[in-house]
């Protein structure tokens, strides 16, 4: 059931990306039998689907996303994966582009041109420095994120606990 579970949990945050404009995505029903025994029926699922902004407490029959953020899913996506491969397993990847395996050719087994890289390029395209320059922008994005969540944090001691002084700080901070 774990492994179902965990299966759920990625395609529910992996339709959100994917889906970023479909409103179907944002809620899930939880009279649906597969949400209730995939999902509800562990406590650590519901949690982490809260970090990721969804509420479970609002309405009866949905839990639904309140805030979209595309950082906080992107950082779940990578947790799961991170989960699966310290058990052994491994996740394939979302939205099903890779391109570090996409360059050959199963049927012919040749080099394939990437989308959108004339002959001429090719001769330069190197993925290891496309693949370094994507985890620079990552880890500058998730330095980004860090310092804004470090800067909430600081507003939220500085309030002393005021549930209205917090939002409205954090409202002020976005």
């Amino acid at each position: 059931m774990h492994k179902d579970s965990v299966k759920t949990m990625f395609k529910v945050i992996d339709n959100l990306l994917a889906n970023p404009n479909e409103g179907k995505f944002r809620s899930l029903p939880k009279t649906n039998k597969a949400i209730q025994n995939k999902i509800l029926a562990f406590k650590w699922i519901v949690k982490f689907l809260e970090l990721v902004s969804f509420d479970f407490n609002s309405n009866e029959t949905t839990a639904e996303l309140k805030n979209y953020n595309i950082a906080v899913l992107n950082k779940a996506l990578d947790a799961i994966n991170e989960h699966v491969v310290s058990l052994g397993g491994q996740v394939k990847v979302a939205l099903g582009f890779d391109p570090t395996k996409g360059g050959i050719s199963t049927t012919t087994g040749e080099t394939r041109l990437p989308p959108g890289l004339s002959k001429e390029q090719s001769d330069k395209y190197d993925p290891t420095k496309t693949i370094a320059t994507i985890n620079q922008i990552k880890a500058q994005r998730e330095s980004e994120l860090e310092g804004k969540l470090d800067d909430r944090m600081i507003k939220i001691i500085q309030a002393g606990g005021n549930s209205s002084s917090i939002k409205q700080m954090l409202q002020d901070i976005d």
